[in-house]
């Protein structure tokens, strides 16, 4: 009997632990180039200690990063800047297992992070739903989903359990992305 639940408890730790976000996902939301980036989940590698840990983070921003770590030519809106986004799309595009360290303390700045507690919270809500329960609630501005959002405060606790939310919701084989016009999530599906 004591046999059947460490099996079973180690079944369930396996599968809370398992991503359903897959390299099709992450190349897809990378080469967004709208105003409403998509998210991506990523390996961000310390580089004073190699500690590495998953986060979720916009593709815009990650970008951005990747241009200021790399002192690729700055944005400017014009001509060039297509040159500069393909090369950085590239640059993302080619890493394995979608891993970055970043010693550029600008380009780590374009990186808005969450703490654990957040991720741990934002995990329990989308494990508390359905995947069509949380596709219409993405859909919705005033579904329950948004207002927990909404009712962060200040303005970078908010942003933070979004980007958490985000994360989880990408575990879940679900594609977000933010909208440009209310920095809402919504769903790219």
């Amino acid at each position: 009997m004591a046999r059947i639940f460490i099996v079973l408890l180690f079944s369930s730790v396996s599968a809370l632990g398992a991503s359903e976000y897959t390299q099709t996902m992450y190349r897809r939301a990378v080469a967004n180039a709208s105003n409403s980036p998509s998210m991506v989940l990523i390996t961000l590698r310390s580089a004073k200690n190699g500690v590495e840990e998953t986060v979720a983070v916009t593709s815009e921003s990650l970008l951005r990063a990747i241009g200021l770590e790399y002192h690729l030519p700055a944005r400017s809106f014009g001509p060039a800047d297509s040159q500069t986004i393909a090369k950085e799309i590239r640059f993302a595009a080619a890493q394995p297992r979608r891993a970055f360290t970043f010693s550029n303390r600008v380009a780590l700045r374009q990186l808005h992070l969450y703490t654990v507690a957040d991720l741990k919270e934002a995990r329990r809500f989308v494990g508390s739903r359905s995947r069509a329960q949380l596709l219409r609630e993405l859909h919705y501005e005033t579904s329950v989903l948004h207002m927990t959002v909404r009712s962060r405060k200040p303005w970078a606790h908010r942003i933070a359990y979004q980007d958490a939310l985000a994360h989880a919701l990408l575990e879940r084989g679900i594609a977000v992305g933010v909208q440009d016009m209310n920095g809402m999530l919504y769903a790219e599906e």
